[in-house]
């Protein structure tokens, strides 16, 4: 039965070391801070490569006890030399076959990635029926969404709520991806959890048209950088797969969008700090709803704070960067 869809934020790349197919996916956050909440729902998709157990690929949210959300791209196979460039270019090391899951498992519960405290396995990678390599249906739909389902249940840690997007209200991005564009293919993801802010959602903008924007994906603008304003702060390469948050009016962080890519540029190079394509887990509810209850779990729906409908009372749910959220 094909899933309805609700309308409904982000952008992201698999890996933090190189640049995959364009448009760019999305590895790192760019201009942002160490983490300043726990964010224990957030999780590192990881493999062995390079002689490394723990080899960062991805970001992830737990959604239920058994499920994770992130994105198709971070679980696929692409053809001809890109899947070695998205890896870790410049290394006699195969990637691994991504869509196999019993070759990653996943890091949740700290900011430092190779101390997470719940690790699990997955067992099951499942892509919604929109999925086709960043190819648009004839609806215009990407279906840049994956669920992982873990080998066991986590019970220590409260599932991320999913929600509608706000586009009045800043975002919180975050993300073990790299932190400036230079540092693609020159090693390992950073260790550390990083986020940054996103001014808010637009229908479309320049960079979202060169992503190839969807219509079932949100056009999120990049944000300024913590340490210098002038500079633009947002997601770079092993972002891919994180999410994009706001506060729920029980105070609780929610998704609301899940990085997927950005613009490359003009000579089909590696950009970073963009404004951002995520897909809206929203739109793909009754998919997401009907992969997890095939396990008896249940996703938890979350409403966000509104404003008066005047732009001028509209209330951030997330803190300014620096502040403590």
């Amino acid at each position: 039965m094909r899933h309805k869809r609700i309308t409904g934020a982000l952008f992201a790349l698999v890996f933090a070391f190189a640049s995959l197919v364009a448009p760019a996916t999305a590895d790192a956050i760019v201009g942002g801070i160490p983490a300043s909440d726990e964010y224990a729902f957030s999780g590192s998709v990881q493999t062995p490569h390079k002689g490394e157990k723990d080899w960062h690929t991805c970001g992830i949210t737990l959604i239920t006890p058994l499920h994770a959300l992130g994105a198709a791209h971070c679980q696929t196979n692409f053809e001809g030399g890109s899947k070695l460039r998205r890896f870790g270019a410049a290394t006699a090391e195969p990637p691994p076959d991504f869509e196999d899951p019993s070759r990653f498992h996943v890091q949740f519960g700290s900011h430092d990635r190779l101390h997470g405290t719940e690790v699990r396995g997955v067992v099951k990678i499942s892509k919604p029926p929109e999925w086709a390599k960043l190819k648009k249906t004839p609806r215009g739909e990407v279906g840049d969404l994956v669920i992982l389902t873990l080998d066991r249940p986590i019970t220590t840690i409260r599932p991320a709520g999913l929600a509608e997007v706000n586009p009045r209200f800043p975002l919180r991005e975050i993300g073990w991806g790299l932190h400036s564009v230079d540092d693609v293919g020159k090693g390992p993801a950073p260790r550390w959890l990083h986020e940054a802010d996103a001014p808010g959602v637009v229908r479309t903008s320049a960079d979202c048209r060169g992503a190839d924007l969807g219509v079932d994906e949100l056009c999120v603008r990049k944000g300024r950088d913590a340490a210098n304003p002038a500079k633009p702060a947002g997601e770079c390469y092993g972002d891919s797969g994180s999410p994009a948050l706001q506060r729920g009016r029980d105070g609780d962080w929610n998704v609301v969008g899940v990085v997927s890519r950005g613009p490359e540029g003009p000579n089909g190079e590696p950009r970073c700090a963009t404004d951002a394509v995520m897909p809206k887990p929203t739109y793909y509810l009754n998919w997401i709803i009907q992969e997890v209850s095939a396990q008896g779990a249940q996703v938890r729906l979350a409403e966000l704070p509104r404003d008066s409908g005047r732009p001028g009372d509209a209330q951030p749910v997330v803190q300014p960067v620096g502040a403590a959220a």
